[in-house]
């Protein structure tokens, strides 16, 4: 039915047979003049896929689904905040190299104007280590990089 996530075991199997969509959600901020911080999120080192990395907050569109539903509830489950203030298209991104399937990402620059419950803002410069490649090129893109 529209906007539940789907058996693990089909969705697993989907990641092999046909590219997914997802949703990325950027979000930066200046905290010192000309010192670039993005909001990451970190996965539970108890997930399945990826345990207890760093990631640019994003979900799957799932059936049913708008890009602005998945933009909310990526705010309320991954930052604990009702929805972003401003969401703006950015680009997209054709993973095909992730070792957990194909994904076609659709990249938005968000902003916000609580405080999230969940995450921690990184310096670009200084992203930690686990971050994966695919998720430096989504940062990377929205700050206008390839």
């Amino acid at each position: 039915s529209a906007g539940r996530p789907m058996p693990a075991k089909i969705f697993d199997t989907l990641l092999y047979i046909s590219p997914q969509v997802t949703i990325e959600a950027v979000t930066l901020r200046e905290d010192k003049p000309k010192r670039v911080e993005v909001l990451l999120t970190r996965r539970s080192r108890r997930e399945t896929r990826y345990p207890g990395i760093w990631h640019v907050p994003g979900s799957f569109l799932r059936q049913g689904e708008r890009t602005a539903d998945v933009l909310r509830r990526i705010a309320r489950a991954e930052l604990g905040i009702g929805s972003f203030a401003v969401t703006e298209f950015v680009t997209w991104l054709n993973v095909h190299d992730s070792p957990k399937g194909h994904f076609v990402s659709l990249v938005y620059r968000c902003a916000i104007t609580r405080v999230p419950t969940h995450g921690r803002w990184y310096p670009i410069s200084k992203l930690p280590p686990n971050v994966l490649p695919y998720q430096r090129q989504i940062i990377s893109a929205t700050l206008g990089g390839s």
